[in-house]
């Protein structure tokens, strides 16, 4: 069985990404293993028993075992080929390789440096030091040389968003995984993707949109989610959608700061030249 990742900074899209290459029927999607102990939720199942995320079954799971006790739980879960991560850090694939396994190919996600700041500090955008250290932690990770370079599938979150049929049949070429336009249909491949992750918010794109009526109305969401997010869940549910706020959130200081600084934008130019489907 093969084994892909997600590669990429918190806040870069691996969510819906991850949701659009499990809608081939060969791909068990993990998420982010990091979470499996954490008391996050199967996109799925929610607040209901999941089949695969079993009490008992995330008893078992140590750091030490995780990838033995899921590629045995994946084999008898079903008939897949590939399985899946979304653990993003580099540091955390690098500790799963000096535990034996082996990643067959990486798909790197990622975001513009000024796009990344605008998800990743989000309220504390003033804080200019702050703007600064997240913007090396950016280049950090997408620096990281731990990969080999001809198993790195690039894409950018633009273009995911907005050229996503050219985008997700490249990527399907180069990682040997089927494609159909379905993939691209959140709401349509949701059903089976028992993956684990942190970010609640990208769930609305696969449940029913009844759910998703009363979840937006939940003090969880209200507590952390805004207005935006809630017409963009109860309005464009399924769909991957192509998030521009930075563009009228920061302020022209902001910019300048983040296009000041060189690293970050030299990498992301980097990047950009790295993509196979351009």
């Amino acid at each position: 069985m093969k084994i892909y990742g997600i590669l990429g900074t918190p806040y870069c899209g691996s969510t819906s990404l991850t949701f659009i290459i499990s809608g081939a029927k060969c791909v068990f999607p993990i998420g982010e293993s990091i979470h499996i102990n954490n008391k996050s939720k199967c996109s799925v199942c929610v607040d209901k028993p999941c089949p695969f995320w079993t009490k008992e079954f995330t008893e078992e799971i140590t750091q030490e075992n995780i990838h033995k006790k899921v590629l045995e739980k994946v084999k008898q879960f079903g008939d897949f080929d590939i399985i899946l991560y979304a653990d993003k850090s580099p540091m955390i694939y690098e500790s799963f390789k000096k535990l034996g396994t082996e990643f067959d190919k990486f798909f790197v996600l990622f975001k513009s440096p000024e796009a990344y700041i605008y998800s990743r500090l989000k309220h504390d955008k003033d804080n200019s030091e702050l703007m600064v250290k997240e913007l090396d932690a950016y280049f950090q990770v997408y620096s990281y040389k731990i990969f080999d370079s001809k198993n790195l599938f690039y894409l950018s979150y633009d273009d995911l968003t907005t050229n996503s049929v050219v985008v997700i049949k490249k990527l399907c070429e180069w990682a040997d995984i089927p494609f159909d336009e379905k993939m691209l249909n959140l709401r349509l491949v949701g059903n089976k993707i028992h993956s684990i992750s942190g970010n609640t918010g990208a769930y609305t794109h696969i449940w029913p949109k009844n759910f998703v009526k009363r979840f937006v109305k939940s003090k969880y969401w209200k507590d952390n989610f805004s207005k935006y997010h809630s017409e963009k869940a109860l309005n464009e549910s399924g769909k991957i959608i192509h998030d521009i706020r930075w563009k009228t959130g920061l302020t022209d200081k902001q910019k300048e700061i983040i296009s000041a600084h060189k690293p970050s934008q030299d990498i992301y130019k980097t990047m950009l030249s790295k993509r196979l489907y351009i």
